[in-house]
Parts: C-alpha cells; sequence; structure tokens
C-alpha cells in the first residue's frame, strides 16, 4: 500500500530550498540583464562616436563653403563701383562752368579800358599861326612848336616840337610835320601821293579844308629806297583848282610819336585858311 504524500518536515525544508533557487535564478538573469545593459551602454559611445563624426564634418564643410563664398563676392562688388563713380565725376564737370564764367568777366573787362584810354593824347589847346610866303596859306599849329624861317622856300613850312636845323648834305629841314603849297595839280599830287606801287593805302576818304575839297588818307610804304618798309605817311590834299593843291602832312614809323604828329596834322587843317596868293 503507497503511502499517502504527506508535507513532511524535510518538504518544508524543500519549499525553503525552491526559493532559494528561484532567488539564485533571479540574480543570475539579473547578471544577464547587467551585462547586456553594460554592453548597451558601451556600444552606443562607441557607435555614436564612428557615425556622427564624418557626417556633420563632410556636410557642413562641402555645402556652406562653396555657396556663400561665390555668391556675395561678385554681386555686390559690381555694383557698387560703376554706379557711384561716374554720378560725381559728371557732376564735378558741371562745375567746371561757374569757374570759368567769373574768370573771363573780370579779367576782359579792366584789361581792355585802360589799354585803349591813355593811347589817345589830347590835341593841343593853345595855337600860334604863320604865313607862308607867296602862297596864301596862313598855318595855325601848336604853341611851344618850331618852325623856320630861313630859307624863305622853307619858312612856315617844317614844323616839329624841337628846334629844327637842315642837316648836313640835305637840302631841306629834318622835321616831321610839313605844310607845303604847290602848282601841281590835284589829281596828279593824289596819284603820286597814294601810288599802289609804293604806297598801301589803309585809309582814304574827302572832307573839306579851309572850305576846299580835299581827301585826307593814311598809307604806309611798301617800296624800296628812300623809305623803309612799314614807314606811314598821314596827309590832307586840299584842291585849290588852277593854282594846284596843299598838302598837311607827317610821315614816320607806326607809335605813339606818329599818333601825336597826326593829330598836329588834323588840328592844323582844321584851323588853317587858305586864299588866293
Amino acid at each position: 500500500m503507497t503511502e499517502p504524500l504527506t508535507p513532511s518536515p524535510s518538504s518544508a525544508d524543500g519549499g525553503s530550498g525552491n526559493t532559494v533557487w528561484i532567488v539564485v535564478a533571479a540574480v543570475a538573469i539579473g547578471a544577464i540583464v547587467l551585462a547586456m545593459l553594460v554592453r548597451a551602454f558601451v556600444n552606443p559611445v562607441a557607435g555614436p562616436t564612428a557615425s556622427p563624426t564624418p557626417t556633420p564634418t563632410e556636410r557642413p564643410s562641402a555645402s556652406p563653403s562653396p555657396s556663400p563664398s561665390p555668391t556675395p563676392s561678385p554681386s555686390p562688388s559690381p555694383s557698387p563701383s560703376p554706379s557711384p563713380s561716374p554720378s560725381p565725376s559728371a557732376e564735378a564737370t558741371a562745375s567746371s562752368a561757374p569757374s570759368g564764367s567769373p574768370t573771363a568777366a573780370p579779367t576782359s573787362g579792366p584789361t581792355s579800358a585802360p589799354t585803349v584810354a591813355p593811347s589817345a593824347t589830347a590835341p593841343p589847346s593853345q595855337t600860334t599861326s604863320c604865313d607862308q610866303p607867296d602862297t596864301g596859306v596862313t598855318v595855325v599849329y601848336p604853341a611851344g612848336w618850331y618852325t623856320v624861317d630861313e630859307p624863305p622856300q622853307y619858312a612856315c613850312a617844317f614844323f616839329d616840337s624841337s628846334p629844327i636845323t637842315i642837316p648836313a648834305g640835305q637840302t631841306f629841314p629834318a622835321a616831321p610835320v610839313a605844310v607845303l603849297a604847290d602848282e601841281t595839280p590835284y589829281q596828279e599830287a593824289l596819284a603820286a601821293l597814294t601810288d599802289p606801287a609804293k604806297w598801301q593805302v589803309l585809309s582814304q576818304s574827302t572832307t573839306k579844308v579851309s572850305g576846299l575839297p580835299a581827301t585826307v588818307a593814311e598809307a604806309s610804304w611798301i617800296g624800296k629806297a628812300p623809305y623803309t618798309v612799314g614807314t606811314q605817311r598821314y596827309f590832307y590834299l586840299v584842291d585849290r583848282g588852277a593854282q594846284g593843291s596843299v598838302v598837311f602832312m607827317t610821315q614816320g614809323q607806326a607809335g605813339s610819336a606818329y599818333d601825336e604828329d597826326k593829330q598836329v596834322v588834323d588840328l592844323m587843317a582844321s584851323q588853317s585858311t587858305i586864299t588866293a596868293p
């Protein structure tokens, strides 16, 4: 007969032994799990280290480096350079207009005015006169000027602001102004005074002297001897009809002395008198 299974004191110990085994198993499982956890924690450290290293280094370096560098450098550089350059240069050029304008105005004004004024000499205000023998001509000339009395054919015919002499080897006085009465017909005398082979006429017009028709003219010598080229002659030639002609004239190189002598001739022609001899 089989003995019934009843708990005995040893079975109770056996229960305690089961408990111990369960604990041991649990501890073993925990150790395994712990080891797995340790590996899991160790592997992630190695894994992310190898993986992220190439990825971030290659991507950011390749992508941002070429992109920003070519784009900004060519774009802003050409835009500002050509645009502001022509603008200021064009405006600066326009500023030359006012600078040229004020300079020209004051320079030309005062320069021309004093140049013209001093060149004109006032005609003599004080005069005297003399009579040419046997010609019917009374010559009015500036007081303080000189004439000659001898020889008679030159009396009251030559005039100068200095005393007059007859140079050695010369038959007539050396003087800048002369008044000569002659029987040469008017047209013949005018042709000789304006001979185009010898004289270049600078001006010529008709006038009256002592109520008689006359020509006033100025000419420049272009011939050979006896004068030098550029010698100028200014004269009044008076037509006396059958009695010939009378000439008031001066001759010399252009200059202030010649201009003063021309004024003396103008004075003589305007105030002298011519009557029948």
